[in-house]
C-alpha cells in the first residue's frame, strides 16, 4: 500500500432531506392487479400515438405544398409590351420570351428578369435652361429679364458657344430596347427589374448633355438660333454612338427641340424689342404707302400714274432745257383725259365753269365794247352820252333808290329822311340777302354743280347718307 492509502478517508456528506412523495402508487393484491393496471393504460398511448401520427402527416404535407410552391416560385408572367429573358443557374439565355407565363428555376438558380418594351422618354428641361425658364416659362421669364441678372452654374443651365457667347437650349427624345441581354449586361439588372432601368434612363441622358456640348462647342450663337433637323440629326447619332460603345442595347428613336434654342433671357428681350420696332417700322411705311397712294387717288384718280409721270417729265424737261411745249402739251392732255377724276378733275370743271361765266358775263361786255368802237370813233360825245345815260338808268332802276333834287347854288342845308316804304323795302332786301347767304354755305364749292355732292365720295367707313335739309345746308 501507498502512502496514500494510509490516509483516512473523510467522512461521508449527508444527504439534504428530501421531500415527502405526494402520492404513491401501491399495488395491492396479487399479478393479476398489475395487469389490469396495464390494460387501463392502453387507451391512453394509443390517443397519444395516433395524435403523433396525424401531425406527422400534416407535417410532411405542409412540407410538401411547400417543396411545390418553391418549385413554382420562378413562374412569371410577361404582359403585352414587356420583354423578359430567363436567367438559368447564372447564364442569361439570348432569346427574348414571348408574352404569357414562363417558368424558371427557383430563385437564386434562376430567374425570369421582366423588362418594359415600350419605348421609354426623356426630357432635358433644366439641363441647359435657366431656372426661371423651367419655373414661370419662357415668354415670362424673358419678360422680367434684366442685364443685371446672373447666370449661375448649378442652378441655370446653359452652354458655351464660340466667342464666349452663352445659349439655351431644351431636348427630349424617346429611347427604346432593342437588345435586352445587351442591356442586363451593361445596367445592374436589379435596378432594371420591374419598370424600364433607372440606369439606362440616366445613361441616356448622361450621353444626351455631352452630345449637346459637343455639338454646340464650337458653334457661334447665330448658328444655334438656327438649330433645326440637321443638328437633330446630329445629336441623335452621338448619343446612339455612346450607347453603342457601351454595348447597351439601346436605341435612340427620336430627339426633337420642343422649343427654339435661345440666347441668353435679357439679350432674347433685346433682340425680341428690335424685330418688333423692325415690324412697326413696315407696318408704319406700308401704311404711309396706302395713305399716300389713297391720296393720289383722291388728287387724280386711279390713273394718277399716268398724270404723275407727265407733269415729272414736263418738269424735267424745263429743268434741262427740253422740248417744254410738247411735254406741257402731254400734260395736258394726260390731265384733260377722260379717266382722270378726284381733285384734278374737280379743279377743271371749276376752271370750265369759270371760263363759261367769264365769257357769259365779261366776254359778252367784251364784244358789246367791240361793237361800239366804230361809233367812238366817228361820234364820241353821242357814245359817252348815250353810255352816261345807260349807266344812270341802271342806277335808278333799283328799287331802294331814292331821287332829292336840289338847287345847284344856294346855302341851305338838307336833312333828309328817306320814305317808310323805302325802309321797308330795304329791310326786307337785307333778308333775302342773308337767305343767299345761308342757302351759298349749303353749295359744294368743289362741286358747285350739284348740291351734297361730298356724300357720294367714299370718306372711311360709318357713313350714312342724310336725307334732311341739313345735308344740303352742311353737306360735309
Amino acid at each position: 500500500m501507498s502512502e496514500q492509502d494510509d490516509l483516512p478517508l473523510p467522512p461521508p456528506e449527508e444527504e439534504a432531506p428530501r421531500r415527502a412523495a405526494s402520492a404513491r402508487l401501491e399495488v395491492r393484491g396479487g399479478p393479476g392487479r398489475e395487469a389490469m393496471l396495464r390494460e387501463a393504460l392502453d387507451p391512453a398511448n394509443q390517443s397519444l400515438r395516433d395524435a403523433l401520427r396525424l401531425s406527422f402527416r400534416v407535417l410532411q404535407m405542409v412540407m410538401v405544398v411547400l417543396v411545390v410552391v418553391f418549385l413554382f416560385s420562378g413562374l412569371k408572367t410577361i404582359e403585352p409590351g414587356q420583354i423578359g429573358l430567363r436567367l438559368q443557374l447564372g447564364q442569361l439565355e439570348e432569346a427574348a420570351l414571348e408574352p404569357g407565363a414562363h417558368l424558371a428555376l427557383p430563385f437564386p438558380a434562376g430567374d425570369v428578369i421582366v423588362l418594359d418594351g415600350r419605348g421609354q422618354s426623356w426630357d432635358l428641361e433644366d439641363a441647359f435652361m435657366p431656372l426661371a425658364a423651367t419655373r414661370r416659362g419662357t415668354d415670362s421669364a424673358t419678360d422680367a429679364a434684366s442685364v443685371n441678372d446672373f447666370i449661375r452654374p448649378g442652378r441655370d443651365g446653359g452652354v458655351l458657344l464660340q466667342g464666349a457667347d452663352i445659349g439655351h437650349i431644351r431636348l427630349r427624345g424617346n429611347w427604346e430596347v432593342i437588345e435586352p441581354a445587351r442591356l442586363l449586361r451593361s445596367v445592374d439588372p436589379q435596378e432594371s427589374r420591374g419598370s424600364t432601368g433607372v440606369n439606362a434612363d440616366r445613361l441616356v441622358r448622361l450621353l444626351t448633355e455631352r452630345a449637346v456640348v459637343h455639338a454646340t462647342a464650337g458653334r457661334t450663337l447665330e448658328e444655334l438660333l438656327a438649330f433645326g433637323d440637321v443638328e437633330q440629326q446630329e445629336i441623335a447619332a452621338s448619343v446612339q454612338k455612346g450607347l453603342d460603345n457601351l454595348s447597351s442595347g439601346l436605341r435612340v428613336a427620336s430627339v426633337e427641340f420642343p422649343e427654339d434654342p435661345l440666347p441668353a433671357l435679357a439679350i432674347r428681350r433685346e433682340i425680341q424689342a428690335l424685330e418688333q420696332a423692325r415690324v412697326n417700322a413696315v407696318r408704319d411705311v406700308e401704311i404711309a404707302r396706302e395713305d399716300a397712294q389713297a391720296i393720289l387717288i383722291d388728287v387724280a384718280g386711279p390713273q394718277w400714274e399716268d398724270v404723275n409721270n407727265a407733269i415729272s417729265a414736263w418738269q424735267e424737261a424745263d429743268r434741262v432745257g427740253g422740248d417744254t411745249m410738247a411735254m406741257q402739251a402731254a400734260a395736258d392732255t394726260a390731265l384733260e383725259a377722260d379717266d382722270v377724276s378726284g381733285e384734278v378733275a374737280s379743279s377743271l370743271q371749276m376752271a370750265r365753269a369759270y371760263a363759261s361765266l367769264v365769257e357769259v358775263t365779261l366776254g359778252q361786255e367784251a364784244r358789246r365794247h367791240e361793237g361800239l368802237l366804230p361809233a367812238w370813233r366817228e361820234q364820241r360825245g353821242l357814245v359817252a352820252s348815250r353810255l352816261w345815260s345807260e349807266v344812270f338808268a341802271n342806277v335808278l332802276s333799283t328799287p331802294d333808290v331814292e331821287v332829292v333834287q336840289v338847287p345847284e347854288s344856294g346855302g341851305f342845308q338838307l336833312r333828309l329822311a328817306g320814305s317808310d316804304d323805302v325802309q321797308e323795302l330795304r329791310r326786307r332786301m337785307r333778308l333775302n340777302e342773308r337767305e343767299a347767304a345761308q342757302m351759298i354755305e349749303g353749295i359744294d364749292l368743289d362741286n358747285p354743280w350739284l348740291m351734297g355732292a361730298s356724300m357720294m365720295r367714299l370718306q372711311g367707313p360709318g357713313r350714312q347718307l342724310q336725307r334732311d335739309s341739313s345735308s344740303l345746308n352742311n353737306p360735309r
